[in-house]
């Protein structure tokens, strides 16, 4: 998938909500079902890992689970996707987001933190020494 500048994402974006088995695991049948459901009504694209808060109970070995299933599933059908790499620690956040650059994704959605005021030059700054194939605009 070739990266996608801020002005060309546009249209109906699905997400995909995490979804939990009754012992606390992730429920991939459950996310398996979501993203074809959403790959087979056709929406613009897809994304994971956003603003619903799954980011919060979930660990970075769950967190490449799903974005490795998404790009593996929208890949194989040709759908725009865009990972979102939000996480209570910025290193982390990094991290995950240098990782979901390898998938080649559409988009990257960054979650800024909501606790401590940034300037808006150091998370395009961070993005940037991320990875130079995707840029912060």
């Amino acid at each position: 998938m070739n990266p996608l500048r801020s002005g060309e994402i546009h249209g109906n974006w699905a997400t995909v909500f995490a979804s939990w088995n009754d012992d606390e695991s992730l429920d991939f049948g459950c996310l398996e079902n979501q993203i074809d459901a959403l790959i087979a009504v056709g929406v613009d694209g897809v994304y994971c890992n956003g603003t619903a808060g799954e980011f919060h109970s979930q660990t970075e070995q769950e967190f490449d689970q799903i974005t490795e299933l998404l790009a593996t599933k929208c890949d194989h059908a040709g759908m725009a996707y865009q990972i979102g790499g939000g996480h209570m620690s910025s290193q982390i956040s990094l991290k995950c987001l240098r990782r979901a650059v390898q998938l080649c994704p559409a988009a990257l959605q960054v979650i800024l933190p909501d606790w401590f005021p940034v300037t808006e030059a150091e998370p395009v700054s961070d993005l940037r020494s991320s990875s130079a194939k995707y840029n912060a605009d």
